[in-house]
């Protein structure tokens, strides 16, 4: 296998060799020169808070991959002044750690919901993670330049970048919007009981697809972003039951003007290519493999 090597000057003659793995898929090609004050402390060595725990000759453990990296691009953000460390793009290889040990890292990084759906905080609990929702107001205006398909991703980023300003740097946020397309027209929430009756007649008898965006950044620079497509496929409806569900469920939060989980979800949906969650509001796959994988975290045992 490839390596590459990661030459840190803040301890004496460390020369560091690391497998090169794709840990950091929006990160891999990135070149990285920070500076740090770090001081050595038996096999440890200390920034503030931060620790990075090394073995014998200066190498590092094969865990919490990609930590590292995170730091030193907040470290070249901030501008700290210090020693330097130089750091190539797609280095594996790094033991990270926050506090007194990696445990507590886990313990203080927090995730963070940017959304005031209900069924996404459902759906992101149902995960197996802690987390606190936090949203900030956000305009939904959408350039007539960004395709139809690419709404929900850009909208999910655009949620995401607002509340950048108001993380700690311990903190991960998801963000995520979803809209319904017909014939490349995008159908968002309806505005009174008419738009939403009008909506579903639209869909009646015919299919139509659903995307959700999704955003997942923090405040040093790591984003990553998706989107997921399901296609559903409605059986033809009457007005009576169109008004009944209107009246009933009141769908006027939801995108196509109606909720998969609802009651019109067990009559109404003839046909599903995709994940039902994507429908539901978030691409819960997919969402799980982005924390796990790009930023480290854990599921938490009730």
């Amino acid at each position: 296998m490839a390596t590459r090597r990661l030459i840190a000057s803040i301890w004496p003659a460390a020369l560091i060799t690391a497998l090169e793995t794709p840990i950091l898929r929006h990160s891999r090609d990135i070149r990285t020169f920070c500076t740090v004050r770090a001081r050595p402390s038996g096999n440890t060595l200390n920034y503030g808070r931060w620790r990075w725990k090394y073995g014998p000759g200066g190498s590092f453990p094969r865990h919490s991959r990609g930590r590292l990296l995170s730091f030193a691009r907040s470290r070249a953000k901030s501008g700290t002044i210090g020693k330097t460390i130089a750091l190539a793009g797609g280095v594996s290889g790094i033991s990270f750690s926050s506090g007194a040990g990696e445990g507590e890292h886990k313990k203080q990084r927090r995730l963070i919901l940017a959304s005031k759906s209900p069924r996404r905080r459902e759906l992101l609990g149902s995960l197996g993670f802690e987390f606190q929702v936090r949203t900030q107001d956000v305009d939904e205006i959408v350039s007539e330049e960004i395709p139809p398909k690419d709404v929900a991703e850009y909208l999910a980023i655009k949620k995401a970048n607002a509340s950048i300003p108001f993380l700690s740097p311990d903190e991960v946020l998801v963000s995520a919007d979803t809209v319904v397309l017909l014939d490349d027209e995008v159908l968002g929430k309806p505005a009174d009981r008419k738009d939403a009756i009008n909506t579903l007649l639209k869909l009646s008898g015919r299919s139509h697809l659903v995307i959700t965006g999704v955003c997942v950044l923090d405040s040093i620079g790591n984003k990553v972003s998706f989107s997921d497509v399901a296609t559903v496929t409605f059986r033809e409806l009457t007005q009576r039951e169109i008004e009944y569900y209107v009246d009933v469920y009141k769908p006027f939060d939801k995108a196509g003007s109606y909720g998969i989980q609802d009651w019109i979800g067990m009559v109404a949906i003839h046909r599903l290519e995709g994940s039902y969650y994507t429908v539901m509001g978030l691409p819960v796959s997919k969402l799980y493999s982005t924390l796990t994988k790009d930023f480290a975290f854990d599921i938490v045992a009730s």
